[in-house]
Order: structure tokens, then sequence, then C-alpha cells
């Protein structure tokens, strides 16, 4: 797998969703999805990094996660595509296993489009983690989906390298050439 360069040159400071909405009315997006926190860090933040993949597939969710020296001061986003609206059968994209090798390679958190498994364990570890919901359902690797590439959730294009906030508020997207950190503001 080939990423782009490695971890960010620094890790974000924390900023609680809704003062960001109030400081950039304009420029703050929100997904208007409804997330549940599964991890046991309620407030995070960080530069994004993007994976797209079918909703029975979570390969490059696990090279990522499991890639050394990668995640320092980022939030990986997945986007799940391909869901059945009859059947809604999808897969979890992220467990226990995956959500340990996160906090190993130093990730803030992990937002998933999508749903996870082993709840209870997940909210034993020390990551932020959003999903839409759970399910016993794990996924196969053939290898499918793409990284590092725009991607649109809850009505909201995020570019890899966008800042996301995130807390029991919701999420917010900023692009970095607007943040301002907030003790400047």
């Amino acid at each position: 797998m080939s990423i782009n360069s490695p971890s960010p040159t620094g890790k974000a400071s924390f900023v609680p969703t809704c003062d960001l909405f109030d400081r950039y009315p304009d420029d703050a997006q929100v997904p208007e999805l409804n997330w549940r926190s599964f991890g046991k860090r309620k407030q995070f933040c960080g530069k994004i990094y993007t994976i797209q993949c079918p909703c029975d597939d979570n390969s490059r969710v696990k090279e990522t996660l499991e890639l050394d020296g990668y995640g320092y001061g980022r939030v990986l986003i997945v986007n799940v595509i391909g869901r059945d609206p009859l059947t809604r059968h999808d897969c979890a994209m992220m467990g226990a296993m995956l959500a340990k090798a996160a906090v190993k390679t130093s990730w803030e958190g992990v937002i998933v489009n999508g749903r996870v498994r082993d709840v209870d364990e997940l909210a034993q570890v020390d990551l932020g983690i959003l999903a839409l919901g759970c399910t016993p359902r794990k996924s196969v690797r053939r290898g499918s989906g793409e990284a590092s590439l725009p991607v649109d959730v809850g009505g909201v294009t995020i570019y890899p390298g966008d800042l996301v906030f995130a807390d029991n508020d919701g999420v917010v997207v900023m692009d970095p050439a607007i943040y301002r950190p907030y003790s400047s503001l």
C-alpha cells in the first residue's frame, strides 16, 4: 500500500465543536449524521486522512491503522459505500483489534460513516471513535477501497489534510487555511 507523506508536523489542540461553529459560522462544516461515540476518548481532533471502501471490506482501514508512525496527530475518516438499503448488511469497519492498533500507531481518532463492532471493548480503548452504529458482522479483506481522496460524508466534502474536531455535540470539519488556533482567535 502506498501512502503519502507520514504524519503531520504537529498535533492540533482540541476546541469544542460548538465554539468552533460560533467562531466560524460560514466556514465550519458539519456532517449532518447521527454519530454515536464508541471510544473512551470523547473529545478529539486532528489532521484528516481519508479512506473510501465497500461496506464489506475493511482492507484499507486495517493497513492504514497498523502502519507504524503514521497516525500521529491524525484522524482517520472512513467513508463506507455500496450499502444495500433493503438488507442493511453492513459489516464492521473496525473492532477492538484495529482500535488497539490505532492507539499503538498514535491515531487521535477514527470516524466511520458506517459501523463498528466489539462495542464493550472499544469503550475501554483510549481513542476517539465515532460511527453510525454497530454490528457483530466482521468484514472481509479483498484489498478493495481507496485512500487519501475527497469523500462526501453527511453532505460535506472532506479532503485529506482538512482538520476535524469531534465531541459529544458532533463533528466539525475546517479548512486548515481558514482555521486559526483557538489562542489566537
